[in-house]
C-alpha cells in the first residue's frame, strides 16, 4: 500500500535522511520512534509533500508520489492527511468549519452530513459545532483535529506527536480511540513520538530510527524482546551498559564473574545491556550470603515509580539500574543478581 524506498533528504547541506526504506500494508498502523531530530518528522513531511526529499522513491497505493529526478505529485493531490502536535485549527473558525475546511467540492448538505458523522466518530456534541477552538480543551481540539483530517477519507494519516501536549490522563484513552477509528475505515497511519509507551499502543509495527537511519523495524514486543543494536536497546528501555568478555563458561564484567556456562555465546569481547527490569535486589537482612550468584552493592537512590520503585545501585564503582517493588533506604547494603540469559549483548 505505502512504499518508501532509499528516501535521502538534505537540508541545508545536512543528511536529515539517509537510505530509509519500509512498506505498509492498507489499514496498519507504523510508529517512528527516537530522539528529537533523528528525521522523524521529516520521512513525515516527505511522504505528505512538503518537504522535498533529494533521492529515493515513494509509492501510494501503486500511485507514484515521488521519483528523484523524475516526478514529484504536489501535495495537495496526494489524499493524505496530516495531525500535529499543536492541533492547527484556524482560531478564526467555528468548528464546523474547520472540520469541513478541505470538504470545498462538497454541497452545503453533504458538507454537513459529513461534519455531523465526524462528530460523532470523536465523541463531541453536535452542539459544538458553533464552538470556537479557544473554547475547547486541549483533548477536544485534538479530536477536531483528527476529525477534519477523516472528513476527507484520506489514504494516508500522519500523526506528529499529536498526543504530547494533551494530559496523561486522557492521553492513551485518545490513543486508542484513534486508533481504532483508523482501523475502522482501513486508513493507514504512521505516528511520530519519542516516547515508546505511545509507540507500542499505536503501532502494529515500531521503526527505531537514529541520526535519519531507520535501525530496526518490527512488531512491538519483537522489537522489545530482540533489539538488533545497543542504540536500539537503549532507546527501548532504561538499563546499564556494560563492557564484558566470555571465555566460554565465565562472564567476567566490572560488576564481577557470572558463571554462565550453557550459553551460546561466542568466546569474545561484548557490550552487555542489562534491562533495569531482569536486576533483582535483595535485602542483607535475608541471609542470602552463601549463594554464590549473588553480589553486593550499596543503594544510591531510591526513586517511587508509582507501582514500582527505581533504585540506583553502586558494585565495585559501577552504577546499576534496578526495578524493584518496595523501597530501600540510601547507604543501605544490599545483594543483587540479574540472569545473564536476560541480557542482551553486542560483539565489539
Amino acid at each position: 500500500m505505502l512504499q518508501v524506498k532509499d528516501l535521502d533528504c538534505t537540508i541545508a547541506k545536512n543528511n536529515i535522511l539517509q537510505s530509509m526504506s519500509f512498506e505498509l500494508e492498507k489499514g496498519q498502523s507504523l510508529a517512528l520512534l527516537g530522539k528529537s531530530g533523528c528525521g522523524k518528522s521529516t520521512t513525515l513531511r516527505c511522504i505528505a509533500g512538503v518537504e522535498l526529499p533529494s533521492n529515493g522513491e515513494i509509492t501510494l497505493e501503486s500511485q507514484l508520489l515521488y521519483v528523484h529526478g523524475k516526478y514529484n505529485m504536489p501535495a495537495e493531490k496526494r489524499n493524505i492527511a496530516m495531525i500535529f502536535q499543536d492541533y492547527a485549527l484556524f482560531p478564526h473558525l467555528n468548528l464546523f468549519d474547520n472540520i469541513a475546511f478541505g470538504l470545498f467540492d462538497h454541497s452545503r448538505s453533504s458538507r454537513r452530513s459529513i461534519v455531523k458523522e465526524m462528530l460523532d466518530l470523536v465523541k463531541l456534541p453536535e452542539s459544538y459545532a458553533k464552538r470556537y477552538p479557544y473554547q475547547l480543551s486541549g483533548g477536544q481540539k485534538q479530536r477536531v483535529a483528527i476529525a477534519r483530517s477523516l472528513a476527507i477519507s484520506p489514504k494516508l494519516m500522519l500523526l506528529d506527536e499529536p498526543f504530547s501536549n494533551i494530559d496523561v490522563a486522557i492521553r492513551y484513552e485518545l490513543m486508542h480511540e484513534t486508533k481504532a477509528l483508523l482501523q475502522s475505515r482501513n486508513i493507514t497511519s504512521i505516528l511520530v513520538t519519542h516516547a515508546k509507551e505511545e509507540a507500542f499502543c499505536f503501532g502494529d509495527k515500531v521503526a527505531i530510527m537514529e541520526n535519519g537511519k531507520m535501525l530496526q523495524i518490527d512488531a512491538p514486543e519483537a522489537l522489545y524482546k530482540s533489539p538488533l543494536s545497543l542504540e536500539a536497546a537503549k532507546l527501548l528501555s532504561k538499563g546499564t551498559v556494560l563492557n564484558a568478555s566470555f571465555d566460554g563458561c565465565v562472564l567476567k564484567t566490572a560488576l564481577g564473574n557470572f558463571a554462565y556456562p550453557n550459553s551460546h555465546w561466542q568466546v569474545g569481547n561484548y557490550q552487555v545491556f542489562i534491562r533495569y527490569d531482569v536486576v533483582e535486589i535483595f535485602p542483607k537482612e535475608n541471609n542470602l550470603a552463601k549463594n554464590s550468584d549473588l553480589k553486593t552493592a550499596k543503594v544510591i537512590s531510591s526513586v517511587f515509580l508509582g507501582s514500582s520503585f527505581e533504585i540506583t545501585i553502586r558494585s565495585n564503582d559501577t552504577l546499576l539500574v534496578a526495578l524493584s517493588h518496595r523501597s530501600y533506604q540510601q547507604g543501605e547494603s544490599v545483594f543483587f543478581s540479574f540472569h545473564c540469559g536476560k541480557l542482551l549483548y553486542y560483539p565489539v
